[in-house]
């Protein structure tokens, strides 16, 4: 803009005009306040840019040398992105244009910002009459894109994205009339919002108090709304009265927090929303590290040494049941009463507490001990009795609870119907806690056929029982109806084919005794042939 400018001077030197613009500039000593006015017509897509003047200027001192506005839109993306089309002037020669775009800045994410310049030229100098007070159509536009909300003159003040900024663009409204006219700001231009924050050095964990505060009161018809955001995340929902309260997260390291506040002013139409914003950072501490080295049994002999995980700088304070110990001000602590203990680490002023370390004390005749008996299989639904031996114990609890007779009791009856490893934690009358586990395990029931057909037919010729392989030591004893044993065996390890002590035995009905280490079967056998 600076060269455009310096040669449009060039050029007024070689013409010869320079000489009568100066002199009529020297022999006008008044500054004259110009400001801007950004409108959208009723139609929703065009908009109009005005000046004001608060000094008359008549020609050649109306000269306007060059002019710059900012325009700052909702930040959208393909439909959503506002583009201006159709720049007119209603003035001869006024050509004003779109001379660029910055999207989003990381300072005002929310939005986009618009720049259009005008530059006069030699010997075509464009100059009218500049009255005080009149309002003059400098350019307009209309816009290409979904509205998401209004469109609005920035304020060089006050903008977050104001020069300097991370884009390294010249951010701002300007204006230069031969006639020592200057830019003073924009007429209609929304509220601005400012923000205050309780602190601005904080530890993690700590909270602050923000409260934003706009510039002007709502207008009637007009509602404002309140959003808080950190490092551009939203952490609130919006509410009317701009009071936020914000807990600041633990990190790694310290850090700076960046927190903004969004004003939006709700109109008639959302396409006519206005936005306000304000930004302030918070420099937050990280929390030392508290933690208590301990590997040892809670339940131990006293006295125990406990040890505070070194941080570099910090300084200690050692607590039991909450209340500080007196003069316990060093990394380590030796124990010698049951309780529960912690430890606050400091550094750089800010404490951190550690999770807590019960210590049980007692004697070594005072600790709780299980002896689990030993349990051999069983079938599915069997109650089994579990027995284990347990001393200086005042209260039990069992786990899992599926398939027991009580929980809380030292010798419960289980009646699982699947292999399960129950685990038995046992307390102390001061809440030492001592656990075992025991296995209950489930063998499948036998499948005993209740008919067989020895007749060398290849089928079904002996009688088949199943399962035989999981119950040890299964004797089978087989009788006829008289109640004569016609057939035994302690081991059931070749299926019967139905012969007795005299041969095969005749077709009819027989008795069946089967004996297992875990359960006895009877039952009735009819032999076919």
């Amino acid at each position: 803009m600076r060269g455009i400018f310096q040669a449009q001077i060039h050029t007024c030197l070689r013409s010869g005009l320079c000489g009568l613009l100066l002199s009529v500039f020297l022999a006008l000593p008044a500054l004259g306040q110009i400001s801007f006015r950004l409108a959208m017509d009723p139609d929703g897509v065009t908009y109009r840019v005005y000046m004001t003047s608060s000094v008359s200027y008549p020609s050649p001192a109306s000269i306007i040398a060059s002019s710059f506005i900012t325009i700052h839109v909702p930040h959208g993306t393909g439909a959503n992105q506002f583009v201006p089309t159709n720049i007119v002037s209603p003035t001869l020669n006024m050509r004003w244009t779109l001379t660029g775009r910055d999207a989003a800045p990381r300072e005002n994410p929310d939005r986009d910002y618009l720049y259009f310049s005008f530059a006069n030229g030699v010997p075509n100098f464009i100059m009218f009459d500049i009255v005080a007070g009149r309002e003059y159509l400098l350019f307009e536009f209309k816009r290409k894109g979904n509205c998401l909300g209004a469109a609005q003159l920035i304020d060089n003040l006050r903008d977050e994205f104001r020069t300097p900024n991370s884009r390294n663009t010249n951010v701002a409204n300007y204006i230069a009339v031969l006639g020592k006219g200057t830019y003073s700001g924009n007429v209609d231009a929304p509220p601005t919002v400012s923000m205050t924050v309780s602190e601005t050095l904080v530890c993690a964990g700590q909270y602050v108090l923000l409260q934003a505060s706009p510039s002007a009161p709502s207008p009637p018809g007009q509602t404002y709304a309140y959003q808080l955001l950190a490092d551009d995340l939203p952490v609130s929902t919006t509410n009317t009265t701009g009071t936020f309260s914000h807990t600041l997260p633990q990190r790694p390291t310290d850090y700076t927090l960046r927190l903004r506040v969004k004003l939006l002013v709700k109109r008639s139409t959302a396409c006519d929303e206005q936005f306000a914003a304000a930004t302030t950072t918070v420099r937050v501490k990280a929390l030392p590290t508290a933690q208590i080295a301990y590997s040892g049994d809670p339940c131990a002999v006293l006295p125990v040494s406990l040890s505070a995980s070194p941080v570099a700088g910090a300084t200690y304070e050692w607590l039991r049941e909450g209340q500080p110990i007196p003069g316990e001000v060093a990394s380590t602590l030796s124990v010698s009463a049951t309780g529960t203990y912690a430890v606050r680490t400091t550094r750089n002023g800010c404490s951190a507490r550690s999770a807590g370390q019960a210590i049980f004390g007692q004697t070594q005749n005072e600790r709780v001990v299980i002896q689990m008996p030993v349990l051999q299989p069983v079938v599915g639904g069997t109650p089994v009795l579990i027995s284990p031996s347990v001393s200086n114990a005042q209260s039990f609890s069992w786990s899992p609870e599926v398939g027991l007779s009580s929980a809380t009791v030292v010798n419960p009856v289980a009646t699982p119907t699947e292999t399960t490893t129950y685990t038995l934690t046992a307390r102390s009358s001061t809440g030492c806690p001592a656990s075992e586990t025991i296995t209950l395990g489930i063998i499948p029931p036998l499948i005993i056929p209740d008919a067989f057909t020895p007749n060398h037919d290849d089928a079904n010729d002996s009688w088949l029982i199943r399962n035989v392989e999981y119950h040890a030591n299964c004797s089978v004893s087989v009788f006829n109806r008289w109640g004569l044993l016609v057939f035994q065996t302690p081991h059931y390890d070749q299926p019967w084919a139905g012969q007795g002590p005299q041969g095969d035995l005749e077709t009819g009905v027989y008795l069946y005794v089967i004996q297992t280490p875990h359960v006895q079967y009877r039952g009735k056998l009819t032999l076919l042939r």
